[in-house]
């Protein structure tokens, strides 16, 4: 394996990481303390999901799976980046942009991540994109409205 691949490999799994404590977090925080026990083993699951085609590669298997999350749990805003972050693969980027406003709508305000995602890179040439991360900036420390 080459160096390449190997550092390449350890980025993916500290994503893969962060990914999975995200979306946990994410989905505590975004959806009902008593409709949790039921949603939350598919949440799980997707999660898995997500994980092993995020290694995998197979991006339009990452749009199905985060288009389960979303449905699942609509209002959380990691499952919304990801969906972004899968439709950025896309040769039509609009989608994509307007899954990562919805994300920063809902509270996903990590410019630092969003400006770093690999996923994210064939957007960050898109003058949108440069609009929704300094979206993505302006209401830290802010409480969300």
């Amino acid at each position: 394996m080459t160096r390449r691949r190997q550092r390449r490999g350890r980025g993916m799994n500290a994503k893969l990481i962060l990914l999975a404590v995200a979306c946990a977090l994410g989905a505590r925080a975004a959806t009902n303390v008593f409709e949790m026990p039921l949603v939350y083993p598919k949440h799980l699951q997707l999660q898995k999901q997500l994980i092993e085609t995020v290694r995998a590669g197979k991006t339009e298997e990452m749009d199905r799976v985060c288009r389960e999350g979303v449905a699942l749990l609509p209002m959380d805003p990691t499952w919304q980046y990801n969906l972004a972050c899968a439709l950025a693969y896309r040769a039509d980027k609009a989608e994509a942009l307007a899954a990562l406003d919805r994300a920063i709508e809902l509270g996903f305000r990590d410019p630092q991540a969003i400006r770093a995602d690999n996923d994210l890179k064939q957007l960050a040439s898109l003058p949108e994109f440069a609009g929704l991360v300094k979206k993505a900036e302006s209401p830290r420390g802010k409480p969300v409205e």
